[in-house]
């Protein structure tokens, strides 16, 4: 089995998680730090069985809330 990394992400589906990321800015705020929004990122990774620290490095990398995404991560680890 292969380890996937944040730069393999990057390669592989990079923008279409920027844009994801670009469209809960555009949202308007109804959780603190958009959390919200990248829960739903991080559950749809998890779901394709990325595991949530590698997507939350991919979130952070490409340009989301750190404290959001920090936010959403303590929701699925629990």
């Amino acid at each position: 089995m292969t380890k996937i990394t944040v730069n393999d992400l990057i390669q592989i589906i990079g923008s279409e998680v920027k844009q994801l990321i670009e469209n809960a800015r555009k949202t308007p705020k109804t959780t603190q730090n958009n959390y919200g929004k990248y829960l739903s990122i991080l559950t749809t990774l998890k779901s394709e069985g990325i595991p949530l620290e590698i997507g939350k490095a991919l979130l952070i990398r490409l340009g989301a809330n750190e404290q959001g995404v920090n936010s959403a991560s303590q929701i699925l680890s629990q």
